[in-house]
């Protein structure tokens, strides 16, 4: 792997960062979660991906989206 940059994104199948970065597989570390919440499993794979891709990684994005399923439920639940 040699990846140009971390995303964590919204585990939604309809926001696919590859896509959306108009790259292709294996230039992006992907860490999807549902909402796109930073817990403690999704920093520790970004983690990684920074101690072991130092030479390619160039950026970490956080990427949303609107209407987010998992947002509006969580919304309720408070």
């Amino acid at each position: 792997q040699a990846p140009l940059g971390i995303v964590l994104g919204c585990a939604d199948a309809r926001v696919p960062a590859e896509l959306v970065f108009n790259t292709g597989f294996n230039r992006l570390f992907v860490v999807r979660v549902a909402g796109n919440v930073l817990g403690d499993e999704c920093l520790g794979s970004i983690e990684y991906a920074l101690a072991h891709f130092p030479d390619t990684v160039r950026l970490v994005i956080v990427m949303g989206h609107g209407a987010c399923g998992a947002v509006a439920a969580a919304v309720g639940a408070y």
